[in-house]
């Protein structure tokens, strides 16, 4: 599988080690800050499982800024990813530095557009499926806004190589030209990424499982957000194979460059 490839070269490159310790780290802050934030909007309900809550609004207000704020920076860090691959046919980490917000400001307008016209569809979509009343429809017309989401992936990939602007990125018609030469490579990637994600899920859930049962409150909460942020770390390694075979998908489709090896 060429995942496994990919897999292998995120952890086999020569900064390898300090770059996934430095993600982690920062997803790990990210986590810490809004399990904060959830635990004070759940309450009683969530306190058991996330953290205890921030005792002023202060702190709140500080815990979800600086979440937020990590999470900007991981968005705009995965297409950084995606122009090392487009440009340099290299799987692995860039470097993670405070230039990457710059990249964030760079996708934000094609971003926004494809937002609105993925709400437009959602909302006629949702509407025609009210007035059909029919629950085979609807169920439909979900899978189909789920499986267009890698060909709009792909116009952000395109775009990622270089950061300008084309008048075709924002017609929302340009997802056909992807669909009718990639449909049956992002089958076999979806299905390689949930053959490759199927042990850590389990490993995470035999964790919680255990976790519930744990006596100790300190220790029990440990757990469960120690085991959090391992497994929204690999949550992002693999956004970033996903991102590594659409990568693939358009350089050998569309590009005349060689395709990663």
């Amino acid at each position: 599988m060429e995942i496994l490839k990919y897999l292998q070269r995120l952890y086999s490159s020569k900064q390898a080690i300090w770059n996934h310790i430095t993600l982690f780290s920062v997803i790990g802050i990210m986590v810490i800050m809004l399990n904060n934030v959830f635990a004070a909007w759940g309450n009683a309900v969530l306190i058991s499982f996330f953290s205890v809550p921030p005792s002023t609004n202060l702190e709140l207000a500080l815990d979800c800024a600086f979440g937020l704020l990590i999470l900007l920076f991981l968005f705009a860090y995965e297409y950084k990813f995606i122009n090392k691959i487009m440009n340099e046919d290299i799987v692995e980490l860039p470097d993670l530095n405070i230039e990457t917000f710059g990249i964030f400001f760079k996708i934000l307008p094609l971003f926004i557009i494809w937002q609105i016209y993925f709400i437009i569809i959602a909302l006629c979509g949702t509407f025609i499926c009210i007035k059909i009343n029919n629950t085979s429809i609807s169920y439909i017309f979900a899978s189909i806004m789920l499986c267009i989401t890698p060909f709009i992936s792909m116009i952000f990939t395109e775009f990622s190589k270089d950061f300008k602007f084309k008048k075709e990125y924002f017609n929302p018609f340009y997802i056909f030209k992807f669909l009718d030469k990639t449909l049956s490579d992002v089958i076999i990637l979806f299905l390689d990424l949930c053959i490759v994600m199927i042990i850590p899920a389990c490993i995470f859930y035999l964790i919680f499982d255990y976790a519930g049962s744990i006596k100790s409150e300190t220790i029990k909460l440990g757990t469960y957000l120690g085991t959090t942020c391992l497994s929204v770390y690999t949550g992002f390694i693999m956004k970033y194979l996903y991102c590594a075979g659409i990568a693939h998908t358009v350089k050998t489709r569309f590009s005349e460059k060689k395709a990663i090896d």
